[in-house]
């Protein structure tokens, strides 16, 4: 990276131009960002003032874009994701949060209030960093909240990330694959999870950047519907009658994953969430 800038605003120039030939999508945004990282100030500083810059500085600068430039998330440069209006820790080793994903948040606060559930049993499948646990439990704080994880690294970045909001009490983090560490006794309430759901064809097709996120994490199964498919029929066993399914779905799952909720003959006519992009996101499947 040649980036021989002095200044703040000439390296926010020179960084652009360099996303920009890199082909990186909203080279002006990420190099704000990049350029906050290494300063250590909010965005809007970087038009404020005209910071200087030394050589640890721009050293750092310059190692973020070549990293940057061969496609490495810009999340996991500077170790952090903001979901549901908090701050995640993110590594190499877990899943990075999407936006679409906050849907399945607002889905699942908007059915305790509905219902009026006092202390809700919840349990978050395939936590990862433990986004989605930790913003429920942040804004009912009367929940009771279970997160699995069959990766012992997305646990302890998990218990990192809840230590943070104090809420290592108020969430259970158990090791395991899908249902294998909950106790079948003990039902609830809503069972929650965004599920790997790859296909085998769509391996090979991947953006860059999300190529270098762990395959356990995205790859599920060859048509993308095996983790669908064993949520769906081992769920009933662990919900409470009148208890609720709520999965986020990848583009084009919309269909096979209704048709697999009616098949079980557990559920109650599943309904669905679009996206901003009016892509069906979410489905909620009330237990018979």
């Amino acid at each position: 990276m040649k980036c021989k800038c002095l200044t703040s605003r000439e390296c926010l120039n020179d960084a652009v131009g360099i996303l920009k030939r890199h082909n990186i999508e909203n080279p002006q945004q990420e190099a704000e960002v990049l350029l906050s990282e290494v300063l250590e100030v909010g965005k809007l500083d970087l038009y404020l003032e005209n910071f200087e810059i030394n050589n640890l500085k721009l050293s750092k600068l310059r190692y973020f874009l070549r990293m940057r430039c061969e496609h490495i998330p810009i999340q996991y440069l500077i170790k952090k994701v903001f979901f549901y209006g908090l701050e995640f820790k993110v590594t190499e080793e877990v899943f990075i949060p999407r936006p679409e994903t906050e849907i399945i948040v607002e889905a699942v606060l908007n059915i305790i209030r509905d219902k009026s559930m006092l202390n809700p049993q919840l349990v978050d499948i395939g936590t990862g960093c433990g986004n989605i646990a930790i913003s429920l439990t942040k804004h009912i704080t009367s929940c009771k909240m279970t997160a699995t994880d069959i990766s012992k690294i997305s646990l302890k970045i998990a218990k990192d990330n809840t230590k943070r909001y104090n809420l290592i009490n108020k969430i259970t983090f158990l090791e395991g694959d899908l249902f294998k560490p909950l106790d079948i006794k003990r039902k609830k309430d809503i069972i929650i999870s965004n599920p790997p759901y790859i296909s085998l064809n769509e391996l090979d097709n991947l953006q860059s950047e999300v190529n270098k996120e762990p395959k356990l994490a995205l790859f599920g199964g060859k048509d993308g519907l095996y983790f669908y498919k064993n949520i769906i029929n081992e769920a009933p066993l662990y919900l409470k009658s009148s208890g609720f399914l709520v999965l986020e779905l990848a583009k084009d799952r919309a269909n096979p994953v209704k048709d697999a909720i009616k098949d079980s003959l557990h559920f109650r006519n599943p309904t669905f969430i679009k996206d901003y992009n009016g892509i069906n996101r979410v489905v909620i499947a009330e237990k018979v």
